[in-house]
């Protein structure tokens, strides 16, 4: 017998050209800690349709400590 989901639909899967850019802040108190916080953004080049959306960015946040020694 086996299982049967309603909820779940498969969706087509498409691959897109993109560009990646990344912009790094890093702020040293000292020459051997420094504090970096980064943003990343994704920009998909494609039809509005085929997304199903006209915002193809993607903006996530990094935050990070180094320490050197």
């Amino acid at each position: 017998m086996g299982l049967y989901y309603p909820h779940i639909v498969t969706a087509h899967i498409n691959t897109y050209p993109a560009i990646n850019a990344v912009a790094k802040l890093g702020i040293q108190p000292s020459p051997s800690v420094d504090f970096l916080i980064s943003r990343q953004g994704d920009i998909a080049f494609s039809a509005e349709a085929e997304v199903g959306t006209s915002n193809s960015w993607v903006w996530p946040f990094g935050v990070g400590l180094r320490i050197k020694y």
